[in-house]
């Protein structure tokens, strides 16, 4: 259940006592990140940013758990100050997943406001990748799920802030912030744009290992974002026969490859992965 006191566990109750955070095992982490981080460069102290940050939301959440409001609001100074480090970096200004954390860091804090300034200069700042980007295509799911949390139902949701990201996504444009309003044929256009995107990622055949992760990624994200916007433009059942059409393809195709080469690529995890 855990490593003894040293290192970190996801918060899990057992009986009164609390498994999370050991004072002994917070400075071995903190220790670890500070020595890595004089290590690394490029590339990998990047991936090391995202890791730290990632480690500071967990516990952020954590005080979210407990409800320690005075713990909490400590933790978010931190929290805050490290991502803000991070992305002042040359290496990092352009990264959208430190963005993405950042803003889901003020999200979590309860900061909604300056939650979407940070998705939406992320995304204004991010290029035109669209749909082949996956950290794009992340970046506009996670913003497009936090923004249907404050929903109230999905009734008028066509024409919500959330279904503005998805649609926004597709069009391989300048990002621009809502407005109050998404124009019903930029809904039509958006939904054959997904349409056609994700039949080409279901027809593609990897041609190396990394490809086949590098595609899953990018598919996840893919059906992700198309499935949200099915439901909130169509409905459930709508949303739900993305995630079918895409498993069963895929899981046909994961068969026939394993049956050609004798070999387990990996194919058979993208269903997995879309769960």
């Amino acid at each position: 259940s855990g490593f003894n006191s040293i290192g970190h566990m996801d918060t899990m109750s057992r009986g009164r006592h609390q498994i999370g955070h050991y004072k002994e095992g917070e400075e071995f982490i903190q220790n670890v990140f500070h020595v890595l981080s004089q290590i690394f460069t490029g590339k990998e102290k990047s991936n090391l940013a995202i890791c730290w940050l990632q480690y500071e939301i967990s516990k952020v959440i954590q005080c979210l758990q407990v409800k320690k409001k005075k713990k909490l609001k400590a933790q978010g100074r931190k929290s805050k100050k490290l991502a803000k480090n991070f992305l002042k970096a040359p290496d990092n200004r352009n990264n959208l997943s430190l963005w993405k954390l950042y803003a889901y860091l003020e999200w979590l804090l309860g900061n909604t406001d300056d939650s979407r300034k940070v998705f939406d200069t992320a995304l204004c700042t991010a290029g035109t990748g669209g749909l082949k980007s996956a950290q794009l295509c992340s970046l506009s799911l996670l913003y497009a799920q936090l923004e249907v949390e404050l929903l109230e139902s999905i009734e008028g949701a066509v024409m919500s802030r959330a279904v503005h990201i998805l649609t926004k996504l597709t069009e391989n444009g300048p990002y621009v912030p809502y407005s109050g309003q998404v124009l019903p044929v930029n809904v039509l256009k958006a939904r054959k744009t997904y349409e056609h995107a994700l039949q080409d990622y279901l027809s593609k055949t990897a041609v190396s290992d990394q490809d086949q992760v590098n595609d899953t990624d990018q598919l996840v994200n893919l059906v992700g974002c198309y499935a949200l916007f099915q439901y909130l433009t169509v409905g459930i059942d709508a949303a739900v026969l993305i995630y079918t059409q895409a498993s069963e393809k895929l899981e046909v195709s994961g068969s026939q490859k394993c049956e050609n080469t004798g070999e387990d690529f990996g194919i058979l995890n993208f269903p997995t992965a879309l769960e």
